[in-house]
């Protein structure tokens, strides 16, 4: 999937039925804001969700944060939230050389 939440086929389109609506863009305390969003369908191989948990908890053992919508269709989301210290760090990590300010977020 991509960062709008929705998964392109081969042909670049996406399919109707697997865009994610996003209501807003803050997890469920209406606080933190969505900046990534993972989809995957659900599945019957043991090997791909065992996968899929070590990096989940890859994913939060580096800070970051995640809030699931596991739906009844085949298609599942995580949100992504990544806090300004995680971004701060990589920012650092990879030499980038333009200043990050904390920045107010509006709320709609």
């Amino acid at each position: 999937g991509d960062a709008d939440g929705q998964t392109a086929s081969k042909s670049g389109e996406v399919p109707k039925d697997e865009i994610l609506i996003v209501r807003n863009m803050f997890f469920g305390d209406g606080k933190r804001r969505i900046d990534f969003i993972l989809a995957w369908k659900k599945e019957g191989n043991i090997k791909a969700q065992d996968a899929r948990k070590v990096f989940e908890e890859n994913l939060k053992n580096e800070g970051l944060h995640l809030e699931y919508e596991l739906k009844a269709t085949d298609i599942h989301y995580a949100k992504i939230h990544a806090t300004y210290d995680v971004l701060k760090r990589y920012a650092d990590i990879l030499k980038m050389r333009m200043p990050m300010k904390e920045a107010p977020i509006a709320s709609f």
